[in-house]
């Protein structure tokens, strides 16, 4: 029987800071933008790349050593750190699609800037198979399928600007790493005294 909670964790977008990362690469064509002017998923339509302009992008994001090069999000080794002491976590995420390099990159990286072992991780583009008692994520529509199929979990979506305009009623939506870890202390702990007093009486 499992006794510690089980945490998902998507990377892309929560831990790995994929946006600053792109937009260094295409500084030459679309200077001056920030993290915040993407709002959008696909983030090629917010800063008008064309269509010649995103294939040679995508061909760039899928060379050797693009991976290993995304940073961390401010917070991300800390709070995974504490997210570590509190649960099992379980990196749920998938490959930049025709990257050879992906997942090898990203299981070092995993290892190097999050103190993760990559035997953890999950890919997949269907997360809302795999159960678990938390997931984090910042794709809203991933997280409402998810509670669809794990209506007992607790879904927390990371708040960006490409996702900050949906509405999001099945979980809480957090700003950073700091009220992440605070509000899911706070579920977990919930939790726990729920089952204490089920088990006292």
């Amino acid at each position: 029987m499992r006794t510690r909670p089980r945490v998902l964790l998507d990377i892309d977008g929560v831990c790995a800071d994929f946006i600053t990362r792109a937009l260094k690469h295409l500084e030459p064509i679309r200077p001056g933008l920030s993290h915040d002017d993407i709002t959008a998923y696909r983030m090629e339509i917010p800063i008008g790349l064309t269509e010649a302009q995103t294939a040679l992008w995508h061909q760039a994001v899928c060379e050797r050593g693009y991976c290993a090069s995304i940073p961390t999000y401010a917070g991300a080794k800390e709070g995974v750190a504490r997210l570590k002491e509190l649960g099992d976590v379980h990196p749920v995420t998938f490959p930049f699609p025709g990257s050879p390099w992906w997942i090898l990159e990203r299981e070092t990286w995993l290892q190097e800037h999050l103190g993760i072992d990559p035997g953890m991780a999950v890919y997949t583009k269907t997360k809302h198979v795999i159960a678990g008692d938390i997931f984090i994520e910042d794709t809203t529509s991933y997280l409402v399928e998810w509670r669809k199929h794990n209506p007992d979990g607790a879904a927390f979506r990371m708040r960006r600007a490409y996702n900050a305009h949906e509405p999001f009623t099945h979980g809480i939506t957090v700003g950073d790493w700091s009220e992440l870890v605070r509000e899911v202390e706070t579920v977990l702990d919930l939790r726990e005294r729920q089952r204490r007093a089920v088990y006292d009486d």
